[in-house]
């Protein structure tokens, strides 16, 4: 073919690719850094794009306070497990999941039910202004277990909450599970892990780490 750039013009060095950008035209991508892949865009356009993965954060001790907040989650992610291990309540309050987008952390419209069993007795409660993960039956009991969230639809930001899960140690034999939905004003940043109680250290000194992925 008669391209109109050669090869010679666009100064080509070791792992270029050359394509078509159009007709009769030719087109230099330069070699990337490590772990991208080769996608085609809209209208052929050929571009480097970042692997999938996932990306595991730091620990952060839930011994105090009422909140532990991860910010800084990159544009693009889909989903977010958030593990929990062994967090206690100084009482019986809830340990719930909010997420926010750069506006701040979201307090309200959360759609879903919590279910759990203390031995044979089943409890439930409805969500409005957290993802329930836990409703404990006493003070004495830490929580692990894994809560997965889920980009449903980009456009309207709704995200689905999931946890198969939360296993208490301690004092009562109590395991809650939770299903909800909630859609943001925008692109997720932000979460945070609360309690109406306070983090205590009894019986356990309890973390959590999140990890998510595109």
């Amino acid at each position: 073919p008669e391209w109109v750039d050669s090869p010679q013009s666009l100064m080509t060095a070791t792992g270029d690719i050359l394509y078509a950008s159009g007709a009769n035209t030719l087109a230099k991508l330069a070699k990337p850094g490590s772990d991208l892949f080769l996608q085609n865009t809209s209208g052929g356009v050929l571009s480097w794009a970042a692997a999938g993965g996932a990306t595991l954060t730091a620990k952060q001790a839930a011994t105090s306070g009422t909140n532990v907040d991860f910010t800084g989650i990159p544009s693009g992610t889909k989903w977010i497990a958030v593990l929990l291990e062994q967090v206690c309540t100084t009482s019986a309050g809830d340990i719930g999941l909010q997420i926010g987008d750069a506006g701040g952390i979201e307090t309200s419209s959360y759609l879903g039910t919590l279910g759990g069993f203390l031995g044979t007795a089943a409890h439930t409660t409805n969500m409005s202004t957290d993802f329930k993960l836990v409703n404990p039956t006493s003070g004495d009991s830490g929580y692990s277990g894994i809560a997965f969230l889920k980009l449903q639809e980009s456009s309207s930001f709704t995200w689905i909450c999931s946890s198969a899960g939360m296993g208490a140690m301690g004092n009562g034999s109590d395991l809650d599970m939770c299903g909800g939905v909630k859609v943001l004003s925008a692109e997720l940043t932000q979460l945070r892990i609360m309690t109406g109680d306070t983090f205590d250290t009894s019986p356990a000194s309890g973390n959590i780490a999140i990890q998510y992925g595109s």
